[in-house]
């Protein structure tokens, strides 16, 4: 006795084209959010010598599928978070900010300029929104 299922080879196809398919659709949301996030991040650092901002990478991981925005001066932290009696740091980055704490001395009071966290909070949402997108095209 044998069974025949009608579609079985179209859904073995679609089936085994879903994971690269959904992973490239996903790479393709993460490389472009990440890119707007450095781009908000550069137009929003202050401005000395452009140091801060020239320094402002980003870097895709996890086979396009994560991706860390950084900035690569040694003195990034304290203009994001302040000095001093003057710190700041939003909820959920203390981990972020701990390395950066001071001894307690507060002698040099610098209030934050924060750039990264802002850009990477702008754009969170629309990360979130390109990837449901794609998987809404891919499950259509």
């Amino acid at each position: 006795m044998s069974v025949r299922i009608r579609g079985f080879n179209e859904l073995e196809r679609f089936l085994l084209n879903l994971a690269p398919r959904t992973k490239r659709e996903c790479q393709i949301a993460t490389e472009a959010s990440i890119r707007e996030m450095q781009a908000d991040a550069m137009q929003h650092a202050p401005v000395d010598t452009g140091k801060l901002r020239q320094s402002i990478t980003f870097e895709i991981t996890k086979g396009g599928l994560a991706a860390s925005l950084s900035a690569n001066v040694e003195y990034w932290a304290y203009v994001e978070f302040g000095t001093g009696g003057l710190v700041e740091v939003p909820e959920g980055f203390e981990e972020l900010a701990g390395p950066y704490k001071g001894k307690g001395k507060r002698t040099i009071n610098r209030a934050a300029q924060p750039f990264l966290i802002p850009a990477f909070l702008r754009h969170s949402e629309a990360y979130y929104k390109r990837i449901d997108d794609a998987l809404g095209r891919i499950f259509r």
